[in-house]
């Protein structure tokens, strides 16, 4: 517990050096978000398809027909909406179950940069969430789901930084996250 307090300590008092800074750190930690959805729908929608050439031999690229595509891409989404949704579902289960208090409601002296939730810190929903979108990209588009991973690792920290949320409830959102895709990835790959 010293070295989870420490740790929040010593990034939530980045908060504190200017109001450009904080400023920075309350749209990493809230608007952020959204933007990385967003982006992460377009490029599932929309992306080129980029087939191994072992695929390729023996046919052309024209000869892949438009069904192959929509499954593909619709076992692409079902994998990302379902690992998600689960995370975020489980999420809000295991804060009910824990019930604990965020840090500007357990500790004193802390730089609040707004205000969010109350006994729901553990573990840390947006990064449950946002650990399993990256990690289900990741299984299927190895450059997109690093970004997502580091757009992942930029909201945990920034939700550690604005005070609502300490490392330990981080830590194990990403955890609890990146392994909910391989479980899903398991049952779809199986059906």
């Amino acid at each position: 517990m010293i070295l989870n307090e420490t740790l929040f300590r010593a990034l939530n008092n980045l908060a504190a050096h200017s109001p450009a800074w904080s400023t920075v750190i309350i749209f990493l930690a809230t608007t952020f978000s959204i933007i990385v959805i967003i982006i992460t729908l377009v490029f599932l929608f929309w992306h080129k398809d980029r087939l191994p050439a072992s695929r390729l031999r023996g046919q052309e690229a024209s000869g892949i027909n438009a069904w192959s595509i929509f499954r593909r891409r619709f076992s692409e989404v079902a994998l990302v909406s379902s690992s998600a949704g689960t995370a975020w579902v489980l999420t809000k289960i295991l804060q009910y179950i824990f019930h604990q208090p965020r840090p500007f409601l357990a500790l004193e002296n802390i730089n609040l940069l707004f205000q969010h939730g109350g006994f729901d810190s553990f573990p840390s929903g947006h990064a449950t969430f946002f650990a399993a979108l990256a990690t289900a990209v990741f299984l299927r588009h190895r450059r997109a789901g690093a970004f997502l991973w580091i757009c992942a690792l930029l909201i945990g920290l920034a939700r550690v930084a604005s005070g609502v949320h300490f490392p330990s409830d981080i830590i194990a959102g990403f955890v609890l996250g990146a392994t909910l895709p391989f479980l899903w990835s398991r049952i779809f790959h199986s059906s």
